[in-house]
């Protein structure tokens, strides 16, 4: 069975300056990478936007509005020192989650093994109510795959150099997630 690979190239719009961390070079070493033979079999699809119902699900309903309508416009009033929006921003976001839940939806149904989500925004600092350390929609979909398909206990490992103090946040009093 295969991997799945979720990419698009509103991963590759420049959120910040070119000396931040968290910048398109990132996407693009990665797909490099992923170019040679010996990845020939992923299965490649373009991440969607992730839907409303599925925002709301780690989001309060008025941060979601309220980061849409922002980044709709052009900017976000609270945004940290570390989190930039540019044109490119709204569309990215929203695509990273989407990526997560399309992938979550992929393996539990069978159609793949496994999936790998080359996208940015990252996600795991975006808290119910706050965009955080370059995130603005989580995109752990453990909510969905619960909501969605049924899962009664899920385990979210994240492996980043950062805490994911975002879905902390989100799942701290949830018994039924191990973060």
């Amino acid at each position: 069975m295969a991997t799945l690979h979720l990419t698009h190239t509103a991963a590759l719009t420049d959120l910040g300056p070119p000396w931040h961390p968290e910048r398109a070079d990132r996407i693009r070493v990665i797909e490099g990478c992923l170019e040679r033979q010996r990845f020939s079999a992923l299965v490649r699809e373009q991440a969607p936007r992730a839907a409303l119902d599925a925002l709301h699900l780690a989001h309060d309903e008025a941060y979601v509005a309220a980061t849409l309508s922002g980044l709709e416009r052009g900017g976000l009033p609270h945004l940290d020192g570390d989190t930039h929006a540019g044109p490119g921003t709204l569309d990215a976001a929203l695509r990273s989650a989407g990526a997560a839940v399309q992938a979550v939806d992929e393996v539990i149904t069978g159609q793949v093994r496994n999936a790998f989500s080359v996208m940015r925004p990252p996600g795991h600092h975006a808290g119910r109510a706050r965009s955080a350390g370059f995130c603005f929609f989580n995109n752990v979909a453990a909510r969905h795959a619960q909501a969605v398909h049924g899962a009664g206990r899920v385990a979210i490992l994240d492996w980043d150099a950062h805490h994911g103090d975002g879905t902390q946040e989100i799942f701290w009093d949830d018994p039924t997630v191990l973060f």
